[in-house]
């Protein structure tokens, strides 16, 4: 794996309202495939998101309250963020 996208960069949702994000890995020859599962997720702050890291649910953002912050997806050194909006 050479680089890690969070799908989509940019997610907006209300407070309480859920929503998935996505991470894919590009590998050395060029080639994305899906890895969700497998990265290791975190929310910036979570009082204003939490991202699950259980089985089946892994990648899922739920808006906590109002505000911006930004999900990571980790797989070894490498790194994929999206940004996250609470609205009311």
């Amino acid at each position: 794996v050479t680089a890690i996208e969070v799908a989509p960069g940019e997610l907006s949702l209300a407070a309480g309202e859920s929503e998935s994000l996505a991470a894919r890995a590009t590998f050395a020859d060029g080639s994305t495939g899906d890895i969700s599962s497998l990265v290791s997720w975190a929310s910036g702050d979570t009082g204003v998101c939490t991202v699950s890291n259980q089985e089946g649910r892994k990648g899922r953002v739920e808006g906590v309250a109002l505000g911006q912050t930004t999900v990571t997806a980790t797989l070894s050194q490498l790194r994929g963020q999206a940004t996250v909006d609470v609205t009311a």
